[in-house]
């Protein structure tokens, strides 16, 4: 009676989560990590004629961001997919050399372009790697220089998707945007100068690290 019940369960299970070719939408929580380094932020100071500038080095922040994708699987080892995902602000603060002035804003959009190769350990669980290119766009309200930096960024990832429902997956990714090709942050205000300190173009690059659980329904 027992190996019988558990045979049904098993057959219930494969019947109801058994993934699909096709289309897919999905969308989810991002735990984000951002690393920024070599960042110089301005700031005015009554009278003088030039912005005032201090280094602020090498920051890394956290925030719990938005993500949503779409996709086309293939087959059961294969499918693109393309992304969006949105940092959430991060707070920088301001350095002793500005005396305590305001702190400041960042934030990342990035559109990525995904390949997925799949290996399927069961009817309902995957495991994946990725890999693509990102456009970005960082912003960061009173860095010297632009306060946005629009460029392209690398894309790697692994991850699994889980199959609750024949339709519905429940997904876990690790993807990081920028290990081979960081975004650079421009300094190109003022022309180039700031009193304290010289920041030379694209001196700051930009990483991110994001944890995502999402939700997929595939038609």
């Amino acid at each position: 009676m027992f190996r019988f019940a558990i045979g049904l369960i098993l057959c219930l299970i494969s019947w109801l989560s058994f993934g699909i070719d096709g289309f897919y939408l999905g969308g989810g929580m991002a735990l984000n990590q951002t690393s920024a380094e070599n960042i110089y932020k301005t700031y005015s100071v009554a009278g003088a004629d030039k912005a005032m500038g201090s280094y602020l080095g090498n920051q890394t922040k956290n925030s719990v961001g938005t993500y949503f994708n779409g996709g086309y699987q293939f087959n059961d080892y294969f499918a693109t997919e393309a992304s969006y995902l949105w940092s959430n602000n991060q707070v920088y603060q301001p350095s002793a050399q500005d005396g305590g002035n305001k702190t400041f804003l960042g934030s990342q959009n990035l559109v990525a372009a995904n390949v997925i190769f799949l290996y399927p350990f069961t009817d309902w669980f995957n495991l994946k790697v990725r890999g693509g290119i990102a456009w970005e766009r960082a912003t960061m309200t009173d860095y010297a220089g632009s306060p946005m930096t629009d460029g392209f960024t690398s894309v790697l990832g692994i991850g699994t998707s889980f199959y609750i429902f024949k339709h519905i997956s429940l997904d876990l990714d690790y993807i990081n945007y920028g290990l081979l090709l960081p975004l650079n942050l421009h300094y190109n205000a003022n022309n180039n100068s700031v009193i304290n300190g010289n920041p030379p173009a694209n001196a700051a690059t930009v990483t991110n690290n994001d944890l995502i659980l999402g939700v997929n329904y595939h038609f």
